[in-house]
């Protein structure tokens, strides 16, 4: 079977319908975390339900319903919908509902299961018991560690919205954007410049490590050097000492210093670069979509910097939607829960196949976050833009690929 690359169908969603959807995800929402609660039946793990009925555009199913022939087909969603990530896993919940809504989901049913109030492996087992054939989620790694052996021995694919690399395999696809392909793309195309010479300013973290280990991996794939790596203690107000020992290896035309770094802890270290002699006018900063923030082109040694993130164009008109149908603002990665619907939905109408094999189609899937395709190993392969900081906002100026023919010549 051949399945074209998904293209998201957004159907706008008119004010009042999409009130409704919201109260009526609000009613089951409640539902959902009042289940942490219950006691766990048969000692099986699975807590048991009332029925609840939830109007809007596809079934939601409880513990307790049955499954009869004709039936929608069932997939998990595993998300932590109670404690201190409930913000996080009710966006996302909404913006799987909302994929169903736009791309139309009648015959497709999501069994939703609170990860934190029963821990990720009683989450899947639950909802296998339900009948899922396919499992979106959990959000992190060690939900996703848990999980995928257990869907595994059900013959059951997971879609993971993880990042970390670690959780992929044994049956689990992870989803979230990985650093080491935002850093290929920035390298790629800092490359494609003529820049030669990297060095890596990086927290003393897995984190950090993480990014240093993909830089010297990508810059050896482009052709180039990394020259140095310094590292400074995480959330530390001055990391002088660490961006002073950098600046006696990079400082020349042509060279480039990635600072996978975000927020206010970019916004110490920024001006500390040209006080060392780290001169953004001769050195290129290089980032992760961690710098995909408005306001740091106020920061004039930032200014010029280079990024990769997912098109911008898509996910503005996805958040527009969100905002219309909830009165509310997505969380960033909400998009992976829509995008992992999507595809969900659009497998279902051909087969349903959720194998790897259906999974991993070459010609690969396009979304909010623009192209991707999974890899045998349970990676994700992205298409992602390039864009420059400046005072008035980040520009594009190399935009992501359409298609994977594109992105691998």
């Amino acid at each position: 079977m051949t399945l074209s690359p998904i293209r998201l169908i957004a159907r706008s969603i008119p004010r009042r319908a999409g009130l409704a959807l919201a109260f009526a995800l609000a009613a089951f929402t409640l539902a959902a975390c009042g289940g942490q609660n219950l006691p766990p039946s048969g000692g099986s793990g699975q807590a048991s339900a009332p029925t609840t009925s939830v109007p809007g555009p596809a079934p939601v199913l409880s513990p307790t319903t049955p499954t009869t022939p004709g039936a929608p087909i069932r997939i998990g969603l595993l998300l932590p919908l109670s404690g201190n990530n409930a913000t996080l896993g009710q966006g996302m919940l909404q913006a799987a509902q909302m994929a169903l809504f736009e791309v139309g989901g009648n015959d497709v049913a999501l069994i939703v299961r609170d990860t934190e109030a029963q821990g990720g492996a009683a989450a899947a087992r639950a909802a296998l018991a339900d009948g899922a054939q396919l499992i979106l989620g959990p959000i992190y790694a060690s939900a996703t560690k848990e999980v995928a052996p257990i869907a595994a021995a059900a013959g059951v694919s997971v879609i993971s919205f993880s990042t970390d690399r670690d959780a992929a395999g044994n049956g689990a696809f992870i989803m979230g954007i990985l650093p080491q392909i935002q850093v290929d793309r920035v390298v790629g195309y800092a490359g494609s410049q003529g820049i030669r010479r990297y060095a890596a300013l990086a927290p003393n973290s897995p984190y950090g490590h993480q990014m240093a280990e993909a830089l010297q991996a990508a810059a050896a794939r482009f052709h180039g050097q990394v020259v140095d790596a310094q590292f400074y203690e995480p959330g530390s107000r001055d990391p002088s000492a660490s961006v002073k020992a950098l600046s006696k290896s990079v400082g020349a035309q042509g060279d480039a210093v990635m600072v996978p770094e975000r927020g206010d802890e970019l916004r110490i270290i920024a001006p500390m670069l040209p006080y060392y002699d780290i001169d953004p006018a001769k050195v290129k900063l290089l980032g992760t979509s961690l710098w995909d923030d408005p306001s740091l082109g106020n920061e004039p040694a930032l200014v010029g910097g280079w990024y990769a993130a997912p098109p911008a164009d898509s996910w503005t008109a996805f958040a527009q939607r969100y905002h219309a149908a909830y009165d509310l603002n997505p969380p960033r990665i909400a998009s992976l829960a829509y995008d992992a619907t999507t595809l969900a939905l659009a497998l279902a109408k051909q087969g349903p196949s959720f194998t790897a094999a259906a999974l991993t189609q070459p010609s690969g899937f396009s979304g909010v976050d623009g192209i991707f395709r999974f890899t045998g190993n349970g990676l994700v392969e992205r298409g992602l833009a390039i864009y420059e900081l400046h005072k008035g906002g980040p520009r594009e100026i190399d935009p992501a690929p359409k298609d994977f023919n594109a992105l691998t010549q």
